[in-house]
């Protein structure tokens, strides 16, 4: 299993142009399963999120313009925020089809 979390002010779900779930603030997270995905891996997981802290900026800044600078060497356009700043970002899945990458 793995999760992709996002902070958001409100957030809701369609089916066929039917709410079938909304929140006002809170976090957003976006589920995917395998195949050799437990009921085990299900409790591990959401403790994962409960607990979640995230990064220290003094930390995460140098290497979020580093991914930024090696997108735009390999030719990507890269829009981007204000590291650190509050920001609102607006978007409209189209699936979901949401890709999670590790290393």
């Amino acid at each position: 299993m793995r999760a992709l979390v996002q902070r958001v002010v409100e957030a809701a779900v369609e089916v066929d142009g039917q709410t079938v779930g909304e929140i006002g603030s809170g976090l957003l997270v976006l589920v995917g399963v395998t195949h050799d995905d437990a009921p085990e891996t299900a409790d591990r997981l959401a403790e994962k999120v409960w607990n979640l802290r995230i990064m220290p900026a003094e930390v995460a800044e140098p290497l979020v313009e580093r991914f930024t600078e090696a997108l735009r060497a390999l030719g990507a356009t890269v829009a981007t925020g204000r590291f650190g700043a509050h920001m609102h970002v607006r978007l409209v899945n189209d699936g979901p089809v949401t890709v999670s990458l590790e290393l």
